[in-house]
């Protein structure tokens, strides 16, 4: 459809939608004074509309190229509100009472101890401002690559709070000590920020870490799990041979990898350097729980209305609005063992 004809006829949503897909398609492009006269035959809401579905199309496709591993060691859930987040973290019970030594008679089991972890639901996003008078370029082009750049930018702020603020800065737990506290929660094999590659020997020592653990009881905790293994992307090419070579690596005699069976897989992530963890499988030992705002994992684009300030004060532009909402908590720190710190391996 030739856009000059457009001019001064009233276009429907259901021929603008399929000029644009063409267009789309097509690769075909747009001069500025015809993008006009498009957005005068059909008004500019609709325009604003259509391009908010395609930069959000666009958004939720790139904020889904980086590795979603993650998803499969952590709990997801979601909540509706906004203030302070509670999660029940239940004590351990040992073992129950054997009745030849209570007589026969059932003993009564004390109830388990509950703990509130408290933790906040934060936004992520901003405003990208668009002048839609003065922009020279092919005008669907530039909101796919906006959608695009916004979406890996969500991502990588994800991916930044996932990796980094939630298990490389070595955050407070609720009970006031570090995440990695080898003292109180037994999970920290450098005990620093000591760089240890991942070697079979090192893998062994981080997994024996979990082995040893015990609740308040005594008791077990750690003992048999399988773990997830975290890890940079300096240490895949290592962390992917432990998990599938079916010798052990770096043997001349072919010793068979007694630990290929206790990786579930690896997680690699572009923001972490040379350190690397175990993470218990979340149906074992529950671990990181991520909450999103009402259920919305993926990253959401609005655009501003045409009778904002904004707008009447800077005519010809549209500002569009992009947010994400989520907190982290972890449950049990004995759940992620630190293997390696974030210094070059010596």
């Amino acid at each position: 459809m030739d856009t000059a004809r457009a001019v001064g006829k009233i276009l429907t949503a259901r021929e603008v939608k399929d000029m644009i897909n063409y267009m789309t398609l097509t690769g075909s492009h747009m001069q500025t004074d015809k993008f006009r006269n498009l957005v005068a035959s059909i008004g500019p809401d609709l325009v604003t509309e259509l391009m908010t579905t395609n930069m959000t199309a666009k958004l939720v496709e790139a904020y889904h190229d980086w590795p979603e591993t993650w998803k499969k060691w952590i709990e997801i859930d979601k909540t509706e509100y906004m203030n302070d987040q509670v999660r029940e973290r239940m004590a351990q019970l040992g073992m129950v009472p054997a009745l030849k030594d209570t007589g026969g008679r059932f003993q009564e089991i004390a109830a388990p101890q509950g703990q509130e972890l408290t933790f906040s639901v934060d936004g992520y996003g901003g405003y990208i401002p668009v002048d839609l008078r003065t922009r020279r370029s092919d005008h669907l082009g530039y909101f796919n690559k906006i959608g695009t750049r916004l979406g890996r930018a969500e991502i990588s702020r994800f991916h930044q709070y996932l990796y980094i603020n939630m298990i490389q800065a070595n955050p407070t737990h609720s009970d006031g000590y570090s995440l990695f506290d080898d003292t109180y929660h037994h999970n920290d094999v450098p005990g620093d920020s000591t760089g240890y590659a991942i070697t079979y020997a090192t893998l062994l020592a981080a997994l024996q870490k979990g082995e040893t653990m015990v609740d308040a009881s005594g008791e077990p905790i750690g003992s048999g799990l399988n773990y997830w293994l975290l890890c940079g992307t300096r240490n895949v090419e290592a962390a992917t041979q432990l998990m599938k070579n079916e010798f052990k690596p770096g043997t001349a005699n072919r010793d068979v990898n007694a630990l290929k069976g206790r990786i579930i897989g690896v997680d690699p992530s572009r923001k972490l350097g040379y350190d690397w963890y175990l993470v218990a499988d979340k149906k074992d030992l529950p671990g990181l729980t991520c909450v999103f705002l009402d259920g919305k994992e993926d990253p959401t684009i609005t655009a501003e209305k045409a009778d904002s300030s904004y707008q009447f004060e800077n005519p010809g532009q549209q500002r569009w609005r992009v947010d994400h909402w989520y907190g982290f908590v972890w449950e049990y720190p004995e759940a992620i063992i630190r293997g390696g710190g974030t210094s070059a391996p010596a």
